[in-house]
């Protein structure tokens, strides 16, 4: 009956194992299988209704997530918090290391580089920094996701939506770009020579 629901999935006991370890000494729920006619499930609604307190439910697997333990919200809300703070630094790191080379785009202003020329560079670092996070990220995060998942699923690839991986590397893509993009324009609408007479 066990089929590795994340490590937590349900466990059928026989009731003499189950006797020792209850405070009531009670059965809290009936396992009944069905063919999944109709006149099996009018059946058992007609026996919970002469039993009060006798409630039938499927063991079919909830898509909605109502069944979901508060604790995965809680453990997903810290996580997210968590990942947005660090996005949130990196994002403040690049944004500054890109705003200290105003003087670097000053000189290559006065060098004769086109601002055309000094964004389509910039573009292509952003580039480099969004390909190495996401490799790295990919390289680093794969073995632990492999074991964990043929531990916990029976097999090496994690459970999750399918969207999720985009998701991320659109992410981190978008956040590259928007750091570097946004400093180099505002230090292309410097003057160079008031770029380089700054301190």
């Amino acid at each position: 009956m066990y089929e590795r629901g994340l490590g937590f999935g349900p466990v059928v006991l026989s009731r003499e194992l189950a006797a020792g370890h209850t405070t009531t000494g009670l059965d809290r729920r009936a396992l009944v299988r069905t063919d999944g006619t109709r006149e099996a499930g009018r059946a058992l609604a007609a026996l919970a209704a002469d039993r009060p307190g006798l409630a039938v439910a499927s063991t079919a697997p909830d898509a909605t997530g109502a069944d979901t333990p508060p604790e995965v919200w809680i453990n997903l809300a810290v996580v997210v918090v968590l990942l947005g703070y660090l996005l949130l630094s990196i994002a403040n790191k690049l944004v500054a290391a890109t705003a200290q080379r105003r003087t670097e785009i000053a000189a290559l202003r006065l060098v004769g580089t086109t601002p055309r020329q000094i964004r389509a560079m910039m573009r292509r670092e952003a580039a480099v920094i969004a390909a190495a996070a996401l490799v790295s990220g990919l390289l680093l995060s794969a073995v632990p996701l492999a074991l964990l998942g043929q531990g916990f699923l029976g097999r090496p690839w994690p459970a999750g939506p399918a969207w999720l991986l985009p998701a991320v590397a659109a992410t981190v893509v978008l956040t590259s770009y928007l750091t570097i993009e946004l400093p180099t324009r505002h230090a292309l609408r410097t003057p160079p020579a008031d770029a380089l007479r700054t301190p």
